[in-house]
């Protein structure tokens, strides 16, 4: 009965966490909706999703019963449907929520293991009221958040920034890691220890972690940033240069040439890839040449030299090639930072009377 009773409160919670609505709750079953989050996670309607998106129409959400049929109700349940479950240890159903429940869950849980507390301070100083020799001390609830921030230019470059929020007042450590030096933590709660509940939920937490974060980002140097979108710049002006000469070129009147003695040319509209000659050429502000010297002969000719191209159409081609090389180089040359929470956990710590650390610099007590 226990252990249904645990199975009945696993689910429940599963749901509440995946943002599905619970319509009713009795004894021994529950009438959920089901969030996008939680259908895609127990895999309902696996092409369901991609379909809405895909078109833009609103979704209709999914609303199940689940039976447990190891709970006896005290009110008479609703009659059977057919879009009714029976969750039971082994069920398949119940290991696709376990299954989801660890892909989803980024949060462990630790506690301070106090020092022995018979153990008397070292000579020349005093106990700290609260601290980790007293028996008052008490277990402050902490969220540890860890993010990766990744710098893209010509290079990409990661560093790891760590932060703590104390979940009573919402204070915030950047230096977290040093408080944590010479603790020892543990997976359950040290007896005869008061445990303070947490004041604060962990999305208020989380939204002032990212808050401080997004500040620091915005107030740091961007001087690597700067120097990769002049250098895409420069190298979309030189490609600018090569095709307008191209483009003046086939607008002075000058007749393209048929191919001849060429078993294959190239496919009808395309246009010619710019030579090193070329390209030191529209630096220099010259047109420029061929192979031979002489103007670019046009794409598209017969393999046999029967007929010339259009002009018309060559110069759209060299339009539209122009137009994904300098896209090209846009989205080669745009810096990036991408910030990623890589871990969180929620740590009980005992108060050792310290304040977090002001931002920009070390803990109140270090300064």
């Amino acid at each position: 009965m226990a252990d249904d009773a645990a199975l009945y409160a696993f689910a429940r919670r599963f749901f509440e966490a995946r943002r599905s609505v619970i319509r009713e709750a009795g004894d021994a079953h529950l009438v959920v909706e089901l969030s996008r989050e939680a259908d895609e996670a127990l895999r309902y309607r696996p092409f369901y999703w991609s379909y809405v998106t895909s078109l833009g129409l609103s979704p209709t959400p999914l609303v199940r019963t689940y039976r447990f049929p190891g709970l006896r109700p005290t009110a008479t349940p609703p009659a059977l449907s057919m879009h009714e479950e029976v969750l039971t240890f082994g069920a398949p159903r119940l290991r696709r929520m376990l299954e989801a429940a660890v892909a989803f869950g980024r949060l462990s849980r630790a506690f301070e293991v106090p020092e022995e507390e018979n153990r008397p301070p070292e000579a020349g100083s005093e106990a700290v009221p609260g601290g980790a020799h007293s028996p008052r001390g008490v277990l402050v609830p902490w969220l540890l958040l860890s993010f990766t921030v990744a710098y893209t230019a010509a290079l990409r470059w990661e560093r790891l920034v760590t932060y703590g929020v104390r979940l009573t007042d919402l204070a915030l450590d950047e230096a977290f890691h040093a408080r944590l030096a010479g603790r020892r933590l543990g997976p359950n709660p040290p007896p005869d220890r008061p445990i303070l509940t947490p004041l604060f939920r962990f999305s208020a937490a989380v939204e002032k972690a990212t808050a401080h974060l997004r500040a620091r980002l915005q107030a740091e140097d961007r001087s690597w940033a700067d120097a990769w979108i002049r250098e895409g710049e420069a190298e979309k002006a030189k490609i600018a240069r090569y095709y307008d000469a191209l483009l003046r070129r086939s607008g002075d009147g000058a007749a393209p040439r048929r191919r001849r003695n060429r078993r294959e040319g190239p496919a009808r509209g395309s246009a010619p890839e710019p030579s090193a000659r070329d390209e030191r050429a529209a630096r220099n502000g010259e047109p420029p040449e061929g192979p031979s010297g002489a103007v670019p002969k046009t794409p598209g000719a017969t393999s046999r030299g029967q007929g010339a191209d259009d002009p018309l159409a060559f110069r759209t081609a060299l339009s539209e090639e122009k137009k994904r090389r300098l896209a090209e180089i846009d989205w080669a040359h745009t810096p990036a930072i991408d910030v990623t929470l890589e871990q969180a956990a929620l740590l009980y710590l005992l108060d050792d009377g310290t304040r977090p650390a002001p931002a920009g610099g070390p803990p109140a007590d270090e300064a």
